[in-house]
């Protein structure tokens, strides 16, 4: 399953944030992307996701959020992920 690809990669290239948590790069993210062959199409979406979840604008996502949004939209029914 590509989610679980990437959730393992993701956590593969995390590191320790000052507030405790573990958080990818932009760059990483990307990388993980590549690594775990994920369509263009999808690729897109996900990269839109990474600058949405990006709050402070400083290029890092925290993984755990990230990868809880993500597994909200992949189980979800089509009108949640609307409302999502």
């Amino acid at each position: 399953d590509t989610l679980l690809a990437l959730e393992r990669e993701l956590n593969s290239r995390s590191s320790e944030h000052a507030d405790g948590n573990m958080v990818v790069t932009q760059g990483d993210f990307a990388e993980s992307l590549r690594l775990v062959e994920v369509h263009p199409d999808d690729k897109e979406i996900l990269d839109r996701l990474f600058i949405l979840y990006d709050r402070a604008g400083d290029g890092i996502v925290n993984v755990h959020e990230f990868l809880v949004g993500m597994s909200l939209l992949v189980k979800a029914k089509p009108r949640e992920k609307l409302l999502f």
